[in-house]
């Protein structure tokens, strides 16, 4: 594989290699380089690239005209097959009007959770999707202390210039404009649909909710010759922005559910069973516990160095001809597991599945050895003594990675993680007898589910579907939730919970779509069910699943919230 670096790298760290496309294709000159150092490398004409990093060092995969990609290196990184997708989506204006409707009720539900989102008077302008390039300022990030928005646009806009015009007044012009450098002409301003060509140096900037800089060529389009200079769109907190619930000035509710009904084509779990790989099938069909081991010994040669192998093998002895074949195969082969925390985490999640606590548990305190500044270490072993009954060493557990988090011995996250480990306090306290917690958030007779997922890199989307068929999605991926994924990697945790109460009585369904995890090899995804959660009367179920099949929705189980709680199929 032929690597162009652009400097001498020192082969320190592991060894990372992998293959960039575009979804279709193989990308050639993508600059992989380790952020904060000169090492950089760049994929040859097949996509494929190696480098070298540390644990929690940061890649970034940048190319001309593609989204640049930032992955945080853990521990176990070895191989990241990387999908970029392109910046410039070419014809986004070229719809018929039906669809142009749709595009801009869209943009208008999405302007207050996406800051790239622009109201002007010719429509809702995302600079994320639109067929040319333009600057938005969000209003949080405005700097309150600037003394006019001259300033304010000139220290955010790349290639802006303060300077005097011919009546001494402050004024700012970009570069890119219609005239020449030397002679750049000064914006016009659209404030809340309104045209001003003088500049609003009288605008409180604590009234601007949001900043669009469209330069000169591109807002002469919209424009004429009037905006030569570029155009300067502003959003302001008296005005009306973004799509408002009908009769009221309310922000639209996405969170309320009203046409989004969920789709018959998915996969049940039977369905999902025909997929299996063959040797799976073959074992399945395998009429003797001898017949079995024969099939296993002769895939063995074909996947020996694949550690799911061999944990669908033992699942399928165990399942079908118990436990001591089953353990006999992973005493042979356990070796495999012991230093790698994604594949202790997978057969820990088979153990507790087959409620074999213990065994997990050993397993877990072994992860935590591996990982000890990862949240999920102790979540995972605090989880693990909830499962054999130890809740005083559970709650212990995650009091001490609280004081970890106090002690600035490990990174602290102001996002999620605080809310999921009180939630993990609540569970714990509940069934103890003896354990109490400060929180007020827990609504009795709750149902909680808590999901966890064996590899960080996994990117899925979960989908919920209530008795009356509409669904509610979660979806863990870089390009729907970078930020998430950089928390969870810095933080190390790879878990999420969803809190529901009993005001849709009747039948739910989780689903789940894959995407994949940078290599080829599965993710397995554990599930805690938490009946009457933070009463007294609080049970816990488990159920684990191997994600395998890609841009598949896939029903994982249902369930039933009724009077008595929750009833799983």
């Amino acid at each position: 594989m032929a690597l162009m670096p652009v400097c001498a790298i020192a082969q320190e760290g592991q060894r990372i290699y992998g293959k960039i496309t575009d979804g279709f294709d193989p990308l050639q000159g993508v600059a992989v380089g380790v952020k904060g150092t000169s090492t950089e490398v760049f994929s040859d004409a097949g996509g494929m690239y190696e480098i070298f990093a540390s644990p929690r060092d940061e890649l970034v995969f940048s190319r001309a005209g593609m989204d640049t990609l930032h992955i945080v290196v853990e521990d176990v990184t070895s191989r990241l097959n990387i999908e970029m997708r392109r910046q410039v989506q070419e014809l986004d204006e070229v719809v018929v009007t039906e669809s142009k409707i749709s595009m801009q009720k869209q943009l208008a539900m999405d302007y207050f959770t996406k800051p790239s989102i622009i109201n002007t008077s010719f429509g809702y302008l995302d600079n994320e999707k639109s067929a040319y390039h333009f600057y938005v300022i969000d209003g949080e990030k405005i700097n309150l202390a600037a003394p006019d928005i001259v300033s304010v646009i000139a220290a955010r806009i790349p290639g802006a210039r303060v300077r005097s015009n011919s009546t001494g007044e402050r004024v700012v012009s970009f570069r890119g404009g219609a005239g020449s450098v030397s002679l750049m002409s000064q914006p016009v301003y659209e404030i809340d649909g309104v045209l001003y060509t003088d500049t609003p140096t009288w605008l409180p900037l604590n009234n601007i909710l949001r900043i669009g800089v469209i330069p000169g060529l591109q807002a002469v389009w919209r424009y004429g010759a009037i905006a030569t200079g570029g155009l300067v769109i502003i959003n302001t907190r008296n005005s009306v922005h973004g799509l408002r619930e009908e009769g009221s000035l309310e922000r639209y509710d996405q969170a309320r559910l009203r046409h989004n009904l969920a789709s018959d084509n998915y996969l049940t779990p039977e369905d999902a069973a025909k997929s299996a790989p063959t040797y799976l099938v073959e074992l399945a069909n395998a009429q003797s516990e001898s017949q079995a081991v024969d099939v296993i010994e002769g895939y063995a040669g074909a996947f020996s160095g694949d550690p799911n192998f061999w944990v669908e093998c033992y699942k399928s002895l165990f399942e079908k001809w118990g436990p001591e074949p089953a353990d006999s195969l992973l005493d042979s082969h356990g070796e495999r597991f012991y230093s790698n925390p994604i594949y202790l985490r997978t057969l820990a999640f088979t153990y507790e599945h087959q409620r074999r606590p213990e065994k997990a548990h050993e397993l877990y305190k072994q992860v935590l050895l591996l990982r000890p500044d990862y949240a999920q270490s102790y979540i995972d072993l605090a989880n693990s003594y909830y499962g054999i009954g130890d809740h005083s060493k559970a709650y212990a557990l995650l009091l001490r990675y609280l004081n970890l988090v106090d002690g600035d011995l490990v990174a602290r996250d102001t996002v999620d993680l605080p809310v999921l480990l009180d939630n993990e306090l609540v569970a714990v306290a509940s069934v103890s007898g003896n354990l109490r917690t400060q929180s007020e958030s827990v609504e009795p007779e709750g149902t909680r589910l808590f999901f966890t997922w064996s590899d960080a890199e996994a990117e899925f989307e979960l989908q919920f579907v209530n008795p009356g068929n509409q669904y509610y999605n979660w979806k863990h991926s870089l390009q729907n939730d970078a930020a998430r994924i950089y928390r969870e990697k810095v933080h190390g945790y790879t878990s999420q919970e969803y809190l529901m109460d009993d005001s849709l009585p009747g039948q739910w369904q989780v689903r789940c779509t894959y995407y994949g995890n940078k290599k080829l090899s599965p993710t397995y995804l554990k599930m805690y069910i938490y009946r009457d959660f933070g009463q007294p009367s609080q049970t816990r179920e488990v159920r684990t699943f191997r994600l395998d099949l890609k841009d598949v929705s896939r029903q994982l189980l249902t369930f039933s919230i009724g009077p008595k709680g929750v009833k799983l199929r």
